[in-house]
């Protein structure tokens, strides 16, 4: 198990064509935006996500979850966890995400700098 700290808008690439990035965080809340290719199956609290199809082929997915939710990319499991924060116009949102992910050996993990 891998264990990455991510803050908004930084990614962590999983095997050779899955980026998943922390795309917002709120509160109790935290947005993962994943971008993956079509046979990849997504599955959040034992149901298939369904992707956004853009313009380009491209399936982007969104999750918004709780600290300790987890998730499935294909064979990885993914954990998030992060301290809950009151957000006000003063607070910044530069509050970490840790991103635990359990993938077989032979899926490459790796954070993109």
């Amino acid at each position: 198990m891998l264990v990455f700290t991510r803050q908004i808008g930084q990614t962590v690439c999983i095997g050779e064509d899955v980026r998943m990035t922390v795309s917002d965080k709120r509160g109790d809340r935290v947005t993962i935006g994943i971008l993956a290719p079509a046979p990849t199956a997504i599955r959040c609290g034992g149901a298939t996500v369904l992707p956004k199809i853009l313009d380009s082929g491209e399936r982007v997915y969104a999750l918004t979850l709780h600290s300790g939710d987890d998730f499935e990319i294909g064979a990885a499991r993914v954990r998030v966890n992060f301290k809950p924060t009151r957000l006000t116009a003063l607070t910044p949102r530069r509050i970490p995400v840790r991103v635990a992910i359990d993938a077989p050996e032979h899926i490459v993990v790796h954070r993109e700098e």
